[in-house]
């Protein structure tokens, strides 16, 4: 009877005091080139897709970022860190980006403090 309590009693305590498991998810950012060879972007779609709504933006602003673990393209970083600077487009005229794209990189920089984003292999 007593072998039987202690079991009992050891089973218990190991649900009871067990650490409970947090689920993680991992959200990938990538995103095809947008620039030529030469450096010049193609058009804005990036821009588009970096604004808070966007398809890329909406990716860092979760309404419940909890357990979020974002891996961002660096390919993609560095055509953002590019737009940043200020870019020109194919057909001679300036970009409209900037200011998504520095937000953007603020955003990353704010998880990457937090240890919540890693880089994707580059190549």
């Amino acid at each position: 009877m007593k072998r039987v309590f202690v079991l009992m009693a050891l089973l218990l305590q190991g649900l009871i005091f067990s650490p409970s498991a947090h689920a993680t998810s991992l959200l990938f950012i990538t995103a095809p080139s947008h620039r030529t060879l030469s450096g010049l972007f193609l058009d804005d779609q990036l821009a588009t897709d970096l604004s808070p709504v966007g398809a890329i933006g909406s990716l860092l602003y979760p309404k419940q970022s909890a357990g979020i673990q974002w891996s961002i393209d660096p390919a993609l970083i560095e055509e953002v860190v590019d737009m940043s600077d200020g870019y020109k487009l194919v057909n001679g005229t300036a970009g409209a980006g900037q200011d998504f794209a520095k937000n953007f990189l603020a955003r990353v920089k704010t998880l990457a403090s937090l240890g919540r984003v890693d880089a994707m292999v580059y190549g």
